[in-house]
């Protein structure tokens, strides 16, 4: 393993110097840090977890776990665990600590939705806000930004019977054994940051995070793991939740850390059922505060779920120097306490010219342990390039004059640790068929038709001095769908450098999640310039059938029920008067939760499948409902 590693570092100190951008660049690994800890809450319907349930010979669809989920999202007895000041110590006495985290459930409770059956590994979460309880007359409100689901796996614990294909890989099996990373911003305007408080902490990161637009803008990263799925069972609905706030600066990735990684060591398949697995563990070399900065939080395998993990002796940071010598630069604390305490994330000082090894050469892991497995447990390239897209998930239309037919995200790439400018990419684009890597579906979907392919294009442009590099996509046709009540198709783009950088390596082009676009693309749907009832009872039938909590709300497939909701009350709703500046509608319900923001928890459908003009279908059937004379239901008011 030291003779590979020597070697890898060899080849890696032939390749050009890196270009840097002498810029502050702030994330989550920064300080001040604010670590919370806790628990969350979610119940998504699953119905719409098998996509052969929307073939239209299917009458009773499989419910799976709990069909009657309403998508909820929310934080339950979480509590801020510790602070991290700006120097890097810890303050156990800031008024902070301690204090009660909660989400603010205004305007209403965060959704937590899939972007396709065939792809369950991007989850988002929409209309989250973060309240940090300071004292009775003070409190810090944040807005979430939509963050996606990062890094998810389903190895997290040790299996508790076995570990082979005749068991499933172990048990209990399921979201129970499962952990993700969601990484994303929280925003909070100038005007309403608290001020009534004596928390040292809450001043420095006001003072040190970006302020954008009015706003004081924080990196926020969360992992979520240990999941009870079966809402029957003794805390069902619940998991462990573990979370840190830091600073965040405007030339870094909201959803990724654009900074270093270390990359899980390989394990044979047949590999025995004590041999823990790993996961990627993102770090940074703070040469200001002359540390070691690396998050473990969703990186190490346990003994149980919700517990600790694996025990691997000591752990160390190495890096090996130019005369082939290991360097150890110090020992990391991996200890379930430090999970839930600093939210998994270990600092270790380093010297002057540990800093300097680390400039040009690739951290790893080192376990002492040697009888589960190789000792080095995570590395880094050799190259010392790390990428990642920043916004993986997009939904997309094939109509021509539609702003959504052409969309674009970007690529953050790095080395070590800097941006990394004129780096050239190349796209691929894969329709996802049965068995594609990274497909959701069950064995026996079949995915996209063959009229997906080719429907899809797309560019790269090289990174700039940011290290951003712009990926293009357009929808140049109609898809079509899979099936008549799944809409679109769906697609996994991969930028990946091109062959001919010099550090390119075959590390670097694995398609792993960070680096995969999922682009749903909606097909062709003409909106009739004068929707019949039959028209929308069509489109209300798959979503009452693919979420059926709906059902007990409000019978979407009953006409008589659709216009009474859509044209009665105009109230005023969660404490504001009704917005409706489309499409001519003044009332109504309905017509009120289908005209919000995208990014607005009370969006409908919640489940956020219909295409922007099969939305603008039911919307023109509302208009044509609105009376003409608008004093006829002046009284309802």
């Amino acid at each position: 393993m030291l003779k590979n590693f020597l070697t890898c570092l060899v080849a890696a100190a032939a390749l050009p110097p890196t270009v840097f951008v002498h810029a502050e660049e702030l994330c989550y690994l920064d300080s001040p840090r604010i670590n919370i800890s806790g628990t969350f809450y979610c119940d998504p319907s699953t119905v719409n977890n098998d996509p052969l349930n929307f073939s239209p010979t299917v009458v009773r669809p499989s419910p799976w776990q709990d069909p009657a989920g309403m998508h909820y999202w929310q934080l339950r007895d979480c509590t801020v665990e510790s602070v991290v000041t700006t120097d890097g110590s810890e303050d156990i006495k800031d008024s902070i600590v301690g204090g009660r985290v909660v989400g603010t459930d205004e305007p209403s409770v965060a959704k937590l939705v899939d972007l396709d059956p065939y792809q369950q590994g991007v989850s988002t979460i929409y209309g989250f806000a973060i309240k940090i309880e300071l004292d009775p007359d003070d409190q810090l409100v944040a807005k979430m930004d939509p963050p996606a689901l990062r890094d998810a796996w389903f190895n997290r614990v040790l299996p508790q019977r076995g570990w082979n294909l005749q068991y499933g890989w172990g048990s209990p099996g399921g979201d129970a054994e499962a952990s993700g990373v969601f990484q994303t911003t929280l925003r909070v305007p100038v005007n309403d940051w608290p001020t009534n408080h004596d928390s040292e902490v809450l001043d420095e990161l006001r003072k040190r995070t970006l302020v954008e637009n009015g706003e004081v803008v924080m990196s926020f990263r969360f992992v979520l793991d240990a999941f009870v799925e079966l809402p029957k069972e003794q805390g069902g609905g619940l998991g462990r939740f573990t979370g840190v706030i830091g600073p965040y600066s405007s030339n870094m990735p909201v959803q990724t850390p654009g900074v270093r990684l270390l990359n899980p060591r390989a394990v044979d398949h047949d590999a025995p059922w004590f041999v823990p697995r790993f996961n990627h563990a993102p770090f940074k070399v703070d040469a200001n505060r002359k540390v070691l900065v690396v998050d473990l939080s969703n990186a190490l395998c346990q003994e149980t779920v919700g517990g600790n993990p694996v025990d691997l002796g000591d752990l160390n940071a190495v890096v090996i120097d130019a005369q082939g010598k290991q360097v150890i630069l110090g020992e990391l604390d991996y200890r379930g306490f430090s999970y839930s305490h600093a939210s998994g994330i270990a600092e270790t000082p380093l010297t002057d010219e540990q800093i300097e090894l680390l400039s040009e050469r690739p951290l790893a892991v080192v376990m002492s342990r040697t009888d589960i497995g190789p000792a080095t447990v995570l590395s880094e390239d050799p190259s010392g390039v790390s990428y990642a897209v920043d916004n993986r998930v997009l939904r997309m239309t094939s109509e021509e004059n539609s702003a959504e037919r052409v969309q674009t995200t970007r690529v953050h790439v790095t080395r070590w640790g800097k941006p990394a400018p004129g780096v050239e990419f190349d796209l691929d684009i894969v329709p996802v068929v049965k068995g594609t890597p990274g497909s959701t579906g069950t064995p026996n979907s079949p995915g996209n038709t063959p009229q997906s392919f080719g429907k899809l294009a797309g560019s790269v442009t090289p990174s700039d001095e940011h290290g951003f590099a712009e990926v293009r996509l357009e929808v140049n046709g109609d898809p079509g769908s899979r099936y008549p009540n799944l809409d679109g198709q769906l697609y996994f783009a991969y930028p990946a450098p091109k062959k001919s950088m010099p550090w390119m390596n075959t590390s670097l082009a694995a398609q792993d999640q960070a680096r995969r676009i999922s682009v749903k693309a909606y097909s062709q749907y003409e909106i009739p310039e004068k929707p019949t009832w039959s028209d929308v009872q069509v489109l209300m039938e798959a979503y009452e059938n693919y979420y059926p909590a709906m059902k007990e709300l409000i019978r979407l497939t009953d006409r008589d029920a659709m216009q009474i909701f859509g044209l009665h009350p105009p109230w005023v709703i969660y404490g504001e008067s009704p917005d409706y500046s489309v499409q001519g509608i003044d009332r109504g319900a309905i017509p009120y939760f289908m005209t919000r923001d995208f990014d607005d928890p009370r969006y409908m459908p919640l489940t956020r499948d219909m295409s922007p003009n099969r939305m603008a279908t039911v919307i023109r059937w509302f208009s044509q409902q609105q009376p003409t004379d608008k004093s006829a239901t002046e009284d309802a008011q």
